[in-house]
């Protein structure tokens, strides 16, 4: 995977990232934003952001919402919670996410549709209890990726 398909992230950052050995998303989320920014003189705050929206890409990119349905398969679409966060809402970072969840008291998380509602996911097709598990998997994961330093071995 491309580290170009973050926003903010130039083809130009991608080669310099490459030469610190960050060539993909999953690197730049596990990678230590300090060192990085040590090594190619980006601002920490700049370093940071990219480790931050690459988590929530990692965590969220693959996760299906929905599909438009056309009789011609090159019409068809597949939309993506990824895209939907960062597109329809404003999300672009783990931390967002994760500010979001947490501004969400235990009754309306407890309430689907309370959780659901400021995602802007209220009309899809799947079972409102699993996107809200699913949510919550995520932001659980998404923390505990935040809160981690990648292992001096990190290879991908």
């Amino acid at each position: 995977m491309e580290r170009t398909i973050l926003e903010g992230i130039s083809s130009i950052d991608a080669e310099r990232l490459s030469e610190e050995g960050i060539d993909c998303v999953h690197q730049m989320a596990f990678s230590n934003p300090v060192e990085i920014a040590k090594a190619t003189k980006y601002p920490l705050q700049i370093v940071k952001d990219w480790k931050d929206r690459s988590i929530l890409y990692l965590l969220t990119a693959d996760v299906e919402l929905y599909r438009t349905k056309s009789n011609d398969s090159e019409k068809s679409k597949t939309y993506y919670l990824f895209d939907h966060l960062n597109g329809k809402i404003g999300v672009r970072t783990m931390t967002g996410l994760t500010k979001l969840w947490d501004e969400l008291d235990e009754n309306q998380k407890k309430d689907n549709q309370f959780v659901l509602k400021p995602l802007g996911l209220t009309e899809l097709q799947l079972s409102q209890e699993r996107v809200t598990a699913m949510l919550l998997q995520i932001v659980s994961e998404g923390r505990r990726i935040i809160s981690s330093k990648a292992p001096d071995n990190f290879d991908i």
